[in-house]
């Protein structure tokens, strides 16, 4: 179980290092989609199917500006978005427009989108391209680089994991400690660049994290909710997960949305999907934080901190069942996965444990879901899983082309469900 744990541990701690320290607010677009159809892969055996569609993925790269200063009138400038595959050297790019001006000291969220079309499993690119176009100095003129070169056009150390269909998110921290205005013209301090944007829990490097959660409606859940935590004892009707993080969430759009995490949780809010026309946008969630601006801690101003979309599962994943098991990989992809078990009573769900399986062990976890909040491992299922297939039905020993897999069920510390199967197939979270 120590294994779990640590593992768990690790995929809470993505969320709060994300957004300690940080800011945001204010606005920008938010470049947030997704979308369900399209042919799905799954499992054999009959097994659920999962819907990703045929949209590449995406990578939305999100700029947090502020340091806690006194006001100032710093503003970047950028045009331009890129990464290459290690691999092949082919570059994703993508040119902004209209160009996104971000003030340094004022506390705002900027995020745009870069497509990664031609993926079949997952591609983690090792380095991170910032591309600062000018600086402009309000009353003082506008920096650039040398021969209408960019400022700033400089590669770090990056681990930026994105799946075909789905999103990741890359916060990008930027404030006016970073530039220093001389009478050579603007330095750039690359060194405090990476001291804001790294970390050693998270390698030293640019990090991304998946950003399109998994929504389950666990309303109709026999027994004991999960609870909301910004007060400890409403019931939770929702549950999130990425893969990466868990959430949890009231019912009404709007309401409170939180992200979990091992020393508490990140609050935030949800809104619904929105169609128009023959468009169809998933569901959006908004997280904050205390705005650092505010003396008073305990009042109740608060600036976004982070954005991302979830998705109803019953929109990406079909052939549900009375019973079904998935696994969501993280943006390690990894042997460790989240895996869910999901009992339905028609299309309601009557119970729901959550956990992780190592693939490369083939070992299983999984605890009752009203534990996700507050965190606990009591009354542990144990189990195995084994045969995995990749997405022809085949038997494969790699990692990433696992789409299913049989598991089977035991007793723990806590004994499993009269009404759960004690083996069965599971399907992962992926096209």
């Amino acid at each position: 179980m120590n294994s779990i744990l640590k593992k768990w541990a690790f995929a809470f701690a993505a969320a709060s290092i994300l957004i300690i320290g940080c800011g945001g607010g204010g606005g920008g677009n938010n470049g947030s989609s997704g979308g369900s159809g399209g042919n799905g892969n799954g499992g054999s055996g009959g097994g659920p199917v999962v819907n990703l569609g045929s949209a590449p993925g995406y990578v939305s790269f999100q700029y947090l500006s502020g340091a806690g200063r006194a006001p100032g009138d710093m503003t970047v400038v950028i045009k331009n978005l890129q990464l290459q595959s290690p691999n092949t050297g082919q570059i994703f790019e993508t040119v902004i427009s209209p160009e996104l001006d971000v003030q340094l000291n004022g506390y705002t969220l900027n995020s745009q989108r870069l497509a990664i079309p031609g993926v079949v499993n997952s591609v983690t690119f090792d380095q991170y391209l910032l591309e600062l176009d000018s600086l402009k100095i309000e009353g003082g003129g506008t920096y650039s680089g040398s021969n209408g070169s960019p400022l700033v056009y400089e590669q770090f150390p990056a681990h930026i994991t994105v799946f075909p269909g789905r999103q990741s998110n890359v916060a990008v921290r930027l404030d006016d400690t970073m530039f220093t205005l001389g009478a050579g013209g603007v330095t750039f301090h690359d060194d405090y660049f990476l001291a804001v944007n790294t970390s050693a829990s998270t390698g030293d490097v640019v990090n991304s994290y998946l950003a399109d959660y998994l929504m389950f409606d666990i309303s109709g859940l026999t027994g004991t909710h999960p609870v909301l935590p910004q007060d400890g004892t409403t019931p939770a009707d929702r549950v999130y997960f990425t893969g990466d993080n868990y959430a949890v969430s009231s019912a009404a759009a709007g309401g409170e949305f939180d992200v979990l995490t091992p020393i508490g949780f990140i609050e935030g809010s949800w809104q619904a999907p929105i169609s128009s026309g023959r468009n169809s946008f998933p569901g959006t969630f908004t997280l904050v934080q205390p705005d650092p601006r505010d003396p008073d801690p305990n009042t109740a101003l608060r600036i976004t901190a982070l954005q991302g979309i979830w998705r109803d599962v019953n929109d990406v994943v079909s052939n549900l069942g009375t019973f079904a098991a998935i696994s969501l990989p993280s943006s390690q992809d990894d042997n460790f996965q989240t895996i869910l078990l999901i009992k339905r009573t028609g299309t309601t769900i009557t119970g729901m444990y959550f956990g992780q399986i190592d693939l490369q062990a083939g070992q299983l976890r999984a605890y009752p879901i009203d534990q996700v909040s507050p965190g606990s491992t009591l009354n542990e299922i144990d189990g195995t899983v084994s045969a995995l297939k990749d997405k022809s039905g085949a038997l494969t020993a790699d990692i990433k082309s696992v789409r299913s897999g049989t598991f089977t069920l035991v007793d723990g510390t806590g004994t499993v469900p009269a009404d759960f199967p004690t083996t069965g197939t599971f399907v992962v979270f992926r096209r």
